[in-house]
């Protein structure tokens, strides 16, 4: 059985593929990847490709254990700060560098660009989220000098961040949340709220 790779056109049979260490390896990777940005990620490893050359199974089992490592947790470190992050924007911080591959230097030689997308959008979610909680706290406070509400309650933040989690999704192309899927959301967030 020949086995042809879509991002560098590689062939090569199954036998070779399976019996290569190093292949098999980077396959049992890619299957731990999240199904959300699998898909992205092959193109993504396309852009590490020496020109003229295939990517070698090593240099892509290397590749693919760095990413696992880096969207397996929910924060990345970047310009001396936290941020948290998505599997969403992983795989639209990836779609987008393949759209910009002409404006690259190929072959990428780690993930510093990748992680600049990444923390950009965790930056603009992180912005709307605090922009969504001031009109929130300005509306109460508006209502209560007015006297209106003398006895409201204190803004309830995970309804905040729950709109903010909708308006992310929507950005990002992701599905919108079962009702259920909110509720739990809800309940998660007032949880752990102070």
């Amino acid at each position: 059985m020949k086995l042809t790779c879509r991002s560098c056109g590689a062939t090569g049979s199954a036998e070779a593929v399976f019996g290569d260490a190093d292949a098999a390896e980077a396959l049992r990777l890619a299957g731990e990847l999240d199904p959300l940005i699998a898909r992205a990620v092959w193109h993504y490893l396309a852009l590490h490709r020496p020109a003229q050359r295939a990517l070698t199974w090593s240099r892509t089992e290397k590749l693919l254990r760095e990413i696992l490592d880096l969207v397996s947790q929910p924060t990345i470190r970047r310009h001396h700060r936290d941020w948290a992050v998505v599997p969403a924007m992983w795989r639209e911080a990836m779609d987008h560098m393949q759209a910009q591959r002409d404006k690259l230097t190929l072959p990428l030689k780690g993930h510093g660009y990748l992680l600049e997308i990444v923390a950009g959008m965790a930056d603009k979610q992180e912005a709307g989220t605090e922009r969504a909680r001031e009109q929130g706290i300005r509306c109460q406070s508006s209502s209560r000098s007015t006297g209106e509400a003398q006895t409201a309650a204190a803004v309830d933040v995970a309804v905040i961040d729950l709109h903010g989690e909708r308006a992310a999704r929507k950005r990002l192309g992701m599905p919108a949340m079962t009702k259920a899927e909110e509720t739990e959301y809800l309940r998660q967030r007032r949880s752990k709220a102070p």
